[in-house]
């Protein structure tokens, strides 16, 4: 929604008393001098008039398209303020956070996330807003600005968690959203949020357990690791067979994670033996080689669908074990 613009360009009309811009930039003397004692020549002053109204007014306009009033009302502390907001908005995008900081050592309802600075939107291009030195508390076992927006926590489900921000008062806050079952959005995309609030910015997307509690993790910015969980095993794969399929991790890693991280696993139940498995998303990790026991990390493995990978293992001499563990995520 565009805000108000009061500031008008002057003598803009066909035929306006006005000098060219070619003749105006000839006069350097004036250009360098300003006005002297005496009576001043019309086109003249209609062309000062008009190139300092007009710039005034096309300043005036980017500050209402973006949702934001620029009144002529003699507060230039406002005005400054808007042209802020309006560079803040083109130079920076929603959600865009510097040191954003979560963690739990035990399984809670509530935590604490802190930032040096988030960026807040009305909404996708519009009013941008930075909090700084953002500090809150986020109680899931409650509703409205602080708890969730509606409704309980979900049981062994996903809270994406939105920074909300209200332009009237300068007050900032926090909510918790139902993430289980759809991508949450970048700017909060409900119905309830707090009265007043009206900018916000998705700053995490965190795994709930079967007390609608947070799981025992760390955050910093958008990357999460919580204690390695086994996503995918494949018990005693036969000597000289292969495999291959798909497995979800929907039980691990929220529908908004792109990539996972952790380590992959391999055992031999009759000594050495060659083997080869791997892990598909865009990209693809994968393992090879002839040893009893293996252990490997993998990092970014890009999530070609939500919540979702395929694999792929084979094996020669010795029946064997492989298995996948996520120990965090990026959102």
């Amino acid at each position: 929604m565009s805000g108000t613009n009061q500031f008008q360009p002057f003598a803009i009309g066909s035929g306006a008393n006005a000098l060219t811009p070619a003749a105006y930039a000839a006069l350097s003397t004036l250009i360098s001098q300003g006005f002297q004692s005496g009576i001043a020549n019309s086109a003249q002053v209609n062309t000062v008039l008009r190139q300092a109204s007009f710039m005034a007014a096309a300043l005036g306009q980017v500050i209402a398209n973006a949702g934001l009033n620029a009144n002529d009302d003699g507060t230039l502390s406002n005005m400054v303020a808007a042209l802020q907001t309006v560079l803040v908005q083109k130079t920076q995008v929603v959600g865009a956070a510097r040191n954003l900081r979560m963690s739990l050592t035990s399984a809670s309802a509530s935590a604490t996330f802190t930032a040096d600075e988030i960026v807040v939107e009305s909404a996708l291009g519009g009013a941008a807003y930075q909090l700084s030195g953002f500090s809150k508390v986020l109680n899931i076992g409650g509703t409205g600005a602080g708890g969730m927006d509606t409704g309980s926590a979900p049981v062994s489900g996903y809270v994406a968690v939105y920074a909300i921000y209200n332009p009237s008062t300068g007050a900032t806050s926090i909510i918790g959203v139902n993430a289980t079952s759809a991508i949450a959005p970048e700017i909060y995309g409900g119905s309830s949020m707090p009265s007043g609030y009206t900018a916000s910015a998705l700053i995490s997307v965190w795994r709930t357990n079967s007390s609608g509690q947070f799981v025992v993790g760390s955050q910093v910015d958008r990357l999460i690791a919580f204690p390695d969980l086994q996503a995918f095993t494949m018990d005693q794969l036969s000597v000289s067979s292969s495999i291959s399929g798909s497995a979800s991790i929907s039980g691990i890693v929220p529908k908004n994670a792109y990539s996972i991280f952790g380590s992959m696993k391999w055992s031999s139940l009759g000594g050495y033996t060659s083997f080869g498995y791997s892990f598909t998303g865009v990209n693809k990790v994968e393992i090879e080689g002839y040893a009893s026991y293996w252990s490997v990390p993998y990092s970014d493995l890009i999530l070609a669908s939500p919540q979702a990978l395929t694999y792929g293992a084979g094996v020669g001499s010795s029946t064997f074990n492989f298995s996948l563990f996520i120990d965090g995520y990026r959102f």
